[in-house]
């Protein structure tokens, strides 16, 4: 397995979960087109499994599908293949999104200045949040502790900075190939 598709498979599963990861290995693993069925039965995983989850592979642009019509029966079958001439700018675009979304959250955190989070599942609340919650995670029940919106904000625009420079680099990459 190349360095790309391994951290390919991480990604997809943070994003979509380990079913989504098994099937993105039967296509990687046997470079062609493979039908729901096929791919079920290289996964172990339910049709119905394997289907909604390569509509979320779709959605996303990793994978796509040609559809062919079985002349004997009239039933259309859909062969699905990764997307590998497109993989490197859908990934550039998700990067992209996620870079977006870290930029919006860090900007509320900047508007509150200050605010509570479990120390367990780093959960944040605004100060009437934690009031009306009796200052207690309401996920994990653990004990909210006050902390300054600054630290958290600092943190997140390191990542930020960080995440663009590698967007920056990667771009220049597939611009230069």
């Amino acid at each position: 397995m190349s360095k790309n598709e391994k951290l390919l498979e991480e990604f997809v599963e943070n994003l979509l979960g380990d079913d989504a990861v098994k099937i993105l290995r039967a296509l990687l693993r046997e470079k062609k087109d493979l039908t729901e069925d096929e791919i079920s039965e290289r996964t172990g995983l339910a049709r119905n499994i394997t289907r909604k989850n390569l509509y979320l592979l779709q959605e996303y642009r990793l994978v796509s599908y040609k559809r062919i019509k079985n002349r004997e029966t009239g039933w259309y079958y859909y062969y699905w293949r990764i997307n590998d001439d497109e993989l490197p700018l859908v990934l550039l675009e998700l990067k992209k999104d996620i870079i977006n979304k870290l930029k919006l959250k860090a900007e509320k955190l900047r508007s509150e200045s200050s605010g509570y989070v479990c120390p367990v599942c780093k959960r944040r609340y605004s100060f009437t949040e934690a009031f009306n919650n009796e200052f207690k995670c309401t996920y994990c029940e653990a004990e909210l502790v006050y902390t300054e919106a600054n630290n958290y904000v600092d943190k997140l625009s390191d990542i930020i900075a960080k995440l663009e420079e590698e967007l920056l680099n990667e771009q220049r990459k597939i611009q230069g190939s």
